[in-house]
């Protein structure tokens, strides 16, 4: 999954939404002010949400953009698909013929990657990410942020008796 620009923004254009709406539409100018990224820049973004059907526009005085589902519905998955083209981890695709007709080399450190990685963002929702604290993936994000933290070794053998 190769994360462009247009991923990243639309992720947090689309916490900003969550957090600022308070069922109120939210326009693009104030999202602008708040996450630094340009009015013309979202307005590409938000089209494809739209067309997605992750988020409504409102027009008219007030008007501006709400959610369309709860926040809790919409995985991050759903939001970087909706805008990126082909997500990719890196240039191996994971299939058998990576190059000339043979494996490359880091085939299964990608294939693995690439599966782990679409897993947790089909599973992490826009409610988790804009309020960690009390998501139910606190204690995983705690957890990895140790382990990164401490540079801890991962090993599947290793039983870790419930302490990080």
């Amino acid at each position: 999954m190769k994360l462009t620009t247009k991923g990243r923004n639309a992720v947090t254009a689309m916490l900003d939404l969550c957090i600022h709406s308070q069922n109120q539409p939210v326009n693009l100018n104030s999202i602008h002010e708040r996450q630094d990224v340009t009015v013309n820049y979202l307005e590409q973004i938000f089209i494809k949400l739209r067309r997605a059907g992750l988020v409504k526009s409102i027009r008219g005085p007030g008007g501006g953009y709400v959610l369309s589902r709860d926040p809790s519905s919409i995985k991050i998955a759903e939001i970087i698909n909706a805008v990126e083209d082909n997500l990719k981890v890196t240039r191996c695709d994971g299939l058998v013929n990576c190059r000339d007709g043979a494996k490359c080399l880091g085939h299964d450190l990608w294939h693995s990657l690439e599966k782990v990685l679409d897993n947790f963002l089909h599973n992490y929702s826009l409610y988790d990410a804009a309020y960690p604290v009390s998501s139910s993936k606190n204690q995983e994000i705690q957890f990895l942020n140790y382990r990164q933290n401490n540079n801890v070794e991962h090993n599947n053998n290793i039983e870790h008796n419930g302490e990080y």
